[in-house]
């Protein structure tokens, strides 16, 4: 992953540049078609609980959060370095009931390490369940070595872009 990130890439001019793409958003206004966005916040506010809103959301193809689009349904992945799966799925459920939505292709996987360590199996997850959308929680676990460092971010960036997912990063103020 270092090296494929570390690679100088074209200049483009974007005034010439043809986008290829129907729509660039899968949830517009804030997640763009394969690339990383964050929410970030002070630990208690609904991040958790809003991530799990799109992922319902995207998963059904009709946004239930008021003034967001759904563009594109697709899968959903939550990558959980914080709560358990009977935590979440207890949130999920509790929505999709209050937008009377029948849930599916909301998948719910407990982790541990960084994303690095385990990209080979998150690949392979969403390979079989056609993922498209995934959701990490949080990106400090989630880096699994020192975030001050510069090396476990860009490792980290570079595993959410080798996913070909929209990513959508939740994070937090530290509680020193």
């Amino acid at each position: 992953i270092r090296e494929e990130y570390d690679k100088p890439h074209s200049v483009t001019d974007l005034s010439k540049h043809k986008v290829e793409r129907d729509s660039p958003w899968a949830m517009e206004p804030i997640l763009r078609k394969g690339l990383p966005a964050t929410i970030f916040g002070s630990g208690g506010i609904g991040k958790s609980t809003t991530a799990l809103a799109i992922c319902l959301s995207l998963a059904s193809g009709r946004s239930i959060i008021p003034g967001m689009t759904v563009h594109e349904q697709t899968n959903a992945l939550y990558l959980d370095w914080e709560q358990e799966t009977d935590d979440a799925a207890e949130v999920l459920q509790s929505l999709a009931r209050a937008a009377e939505i029948n849930v599916q292709g909301v998948y719910h996987m407990r982790m541990s390490g960084s994303l690095t360590d385990h990209l080979e199996h998150v690949l392979t997850t969403i390979t079989e369940h056609e993922i498209g959308f995934i959701v990490v929680d949080s990106i400090l676990p989630a880096s699994g070595d020192d975030i001050k460092d510069d090396i476990a971010p860009r490792l980290f960036y570079a595993a959410a872009r080798e996913t070909g997912a929209t990513v959508l990063c939740l994070t937090h103020h530290s509680k020193a």
